[in-house]
């Protein structure tokens, strides 16, 4: 079993347990990227302090993969976002 196989199978394992009160994958498909967010959270700072947790998880992750700061990562992220067309 490949990395990427077995940690496709440890992210289902993550979305099969229960109690789970909140969720978010993202999945890359050649050139398409697709995700889906979903929560029970009951208030908005619950909401935001999970989201801004999952990120920072994120940040961390990619940075390490990668070898560079988490600094970096954010920045990286943040040009990323400048550069895509927003809706008004």
């Amino acid at each position: 079993m490949s990395e990427f196989e077995s940690d496709l199978d440890t992210a289902r394992s993550l979305l099969d347990r229960e109690g789970l009160d909140g969720f978010f994958v993202g999945v890359v498909d050649g050139e398409e990227l697709d995700y889906v967010l979903s929560h029970e959270f009951e208030d908005a700072e619950t909401t935001g302090m999970r989201a801004l947790s999952l990120l920072a998880a994120h940040v961390e992750s990619f940075s390490t993969q990668a070898g560079v700061p988490p600094e970096q990562v954010a920045e990286d992220v943040v040009r990323l976002l400048d550069a895509q067309p927003r809706e008004d």
